[in-house]
């Protein structure tokens, strides 16, 4: 069955969780006029974390954005190059399916202003299911693969603002699950949380790794060292943001090739 035909098969059915493979071809994003990222290329591989890093401004965030398409919400965002999801153009993929397959954390945890439970429903019931039993299970798998349920499992009726930062962070999380995506991407999700909620969060990742394929944007070095498999170093020339150097975690932190990433992991720069 061809790729998208079986993409929109399990787009309806939202039952298993299968790790894709990204592979992002000479992209370029610009805004108005200012170039945020030139000719970036990287590849993602299931049951592995790829964690971008580099100074602020170059572009991370930006990249991260263009793979499940919400830069089209930002005005005078033009941005080229090719983007495969499994080896198929994302362009060819319908924005419901593409945002349904590939999951978004941000960096501030942001609930639904809405109970615990809705929280997770809100997005199956936009993807069409409405059974309560299916609604419930889905509520209580997503919560236990993100360590909540626990937590929460008698305060469900409440409202999300209620839960600790972390606790938000690991709902967001939750949602992105519940909707069995292929692809997770998290920007900075651990920025404004304390060491222990950042340790869960760190050991959750590592959790979730062989079931969805994970993109991580950071700017914590010591995080990127201890969770991702491999690492992208992007970096700022007189061109815009670019991707300097790729490679395993052991390459890159100890074994450089490229002087902005020798001078950036040592902290002596960026």
């Amino acid at each position: 069955m061809h790729f998208l035909s079986r993409l929109m098969k399990k787009s309806e059915a939202l039952t298993e969780q299968t790790a894709a493979s990204l592979e992002i071809n000479q992209l370029s994003i610009k805004y108005c006029h200012k170039q945020a990222i030139n000719n970036a290329s990287l590849i993602a591989k299931p049951g592995k974390i790829t964690a971008l890093i580099g100074p602020s401004g170059c572009g991370k965030s930006s990249l991260l954005s263009t793979i499940n398409r919400i830069h089209k919400l930002v005005p005078e965002c033009c941005v080229e190059g090719e983007i495969k999801l499994d080896g198929v153009n994302i362009d060819t993929i319908p924005d419901s399916i593409l945002r349904q397959r590939v999951g978004m954390v941000f960096q501030q945890p942001n609930p639904f202003p809405l109970s615990i439970e809705d929280n997770i429903q809100f997005p199956l019931r936009q993807y069409g299911i409405t059974n309560k039993a299916i609604l419930k299970q889905k509520v209580e798998k997503v919560l236990r693969e993100v360590n909540l349920w626990s937590e929460v499992r008698q305060d469900l009726k409440k409202g999300a603002f209620m839960l600790s930062g972390g606790q938000q962070q690991r709902l967001c999380i939750a949602r992105s699950l519940a909707l069995a995506p292929s692809i997770l991407l998290l920007d900075e999700p651990c920025s404004a949380l304390d060491p222990l909620s950042t340790a869960s969060i760190e050991g959750l990742l590592l959790k979730l790794k062989d079931k969805v394929t994970i993109i991580i944007v950071t700017h914590n070095l010591g995080q990127a060292r201890r969770i991702a498999d491999q690492v992208c170093v992007c970096w700022v020339n007189e061109e815009g943001g670019c991707i300097v150097e790729s490679g395993s975690n052991d390459k890159i932190f100890n074994h450089p090739t490229h002087s902005a990433t020798h001078l950036f992991c040592h902290g002596l720069q960026g």
